[in-house]
């Protein structure tokens, strides 16, 4: 059976091309590996590096690619709208195909060995791949972001792979192994002003609530921020198990909310790409007809209604994983 992986690196880097570039082709130039995509923020100053192909060949990939940011990212210059903690932020190993979550597992420890071993960079396991259940939320890795980390470290808070000491230029870099989890932002027309009304929007839906109180939605982590690059305020959010809740549950709740409070919402943005099934799964939800079903149309369809090309040109080919990759493959041969 093909095994087939897929990393999502998020790096700190979004607006210098020739930098995010080197990035992306040192995963590129490994055999077997398929860039499928790179989606950068210059508000975030982050890159999601999106590419995929043979387990061996994407963490050869994966390494390369962190390699590159090690070198050309200097940390203490850094600033932007996003939470991290390091130049490569997060390293994400993601079973699609022939491959089960505790191989990847595996393969995502012996990822952060050698880059903790041979770049000589702090490495914390994160997700499936922890080695407890604090560190398996990223938000408890990322607390104090990476002006925070100095302090953290040398109180006790220690890498599982690599130096023990805080690096000043290259931070710490977050490597984990889980499932398809899908980056989403819902458009939210507004400034800076309605950030506190939003917040409470976030805590009212987000799994983890308000810290007292859980939210509504399962699986969900979620925050709002302005984006100077749309000149509106966002519902960023994670969704880390799109049966449990997808695009369309997370986006008719944010509308709803967003109501309430005498707001609306815009159309929403797709960060990296989405599986296949969860377009589907809104395509159904939104009423597309189920007699004759072609597939593309069918997530072409839920694209509109979620209002995907509002920031950005939304094209299926590109942003689902299944037909990226199918694209990817040919233009190779």
């Amino acid at each position: 059976m093909e095994m087939i992986s897929e990393c999502v690196l998020n790096f700190s880097e979004g607006r210098r091309r020739e930098i995010i570039d080197a990035v992306a082709n040192a995963a590129a130039e490994v055999d077997g590996v398929f860039v499928l995509q790179i989606d950068s923020h210059k508000d975030a100053n982050r890159t999601v590096l999106t590419f995929a192909g043979d387990p061996e060949s994407v963490c050869e990939a994966a390494f390369r690619a962190v390699k590159t940011a090690a070198e050309r990212i200097d940390m203490r210059l850094h600033s932007g709208t996003h939470a991290r903690i390091g130049a490569a932020d997060v390293v994400p190993i993601v079973p699609v195909k022939g491959l089960s979550l505790a191989d990847a597992v595996s393969r995502a420890r012996a990822l952060g060995e050698r880059i903790g071993g041979e770049l000589r960079l702090p490495v914390y396991l994160y997700a499936e791949a922890a080695r407890s259940e604090q560190r398996r939320r990223l938000p408890f890795i990322r607390r104090g972001e990476y002006e925070g980390l100095a302090a953290r470290m040398a109180d006790g808070f220690l890498p599982d792979y690599g130096p023990t000491v805080f690096n000043p230029r290259f931070g710490a870099c977050a490597v984990g192994a889980r499932r398809f989890m899908i980056a989403y932002n819902v458009n939210i027309p507004g400034n800076e002003s309605i950030l506190p009304i939003l917040n409470r929007i976030a805590a009212r839906l987000r799994s983890s609530g308000d810290g007292k109180k859980a939210g509504r939605l399962k699986e969900v982590q979620a925050k709002p921020w302005f984006s100077s690059d749309f000149g509106m305020c966002q519902m960023t959010a994670n969704l880390f198990d799109f049966r449990k809740t997808g695009v369309e549950g997370f986006f008719e709740a944010v509308k709803a909310e967003c109501m309430r409070e005498g707001l609306s919402v815009d159309g929403s943005e797709l960060v990296g790409l989405i599986p296949a099934e969860a377009l589907l799964q809104a395509a159904d939800f939104y009423g597309f007809p189920n007699s004759g079903k072609n597939e593309a149309d069918a997530c072409a369809f839920a694209g509109e209604r979620l209002g995907l090309n509002r920031c950005k040109p939304f094209n299926v080919q590109e942003r689902v994983f299944e037909f990226a990759l199918e694209k990817a493959k040919k233009q190779s041969e």
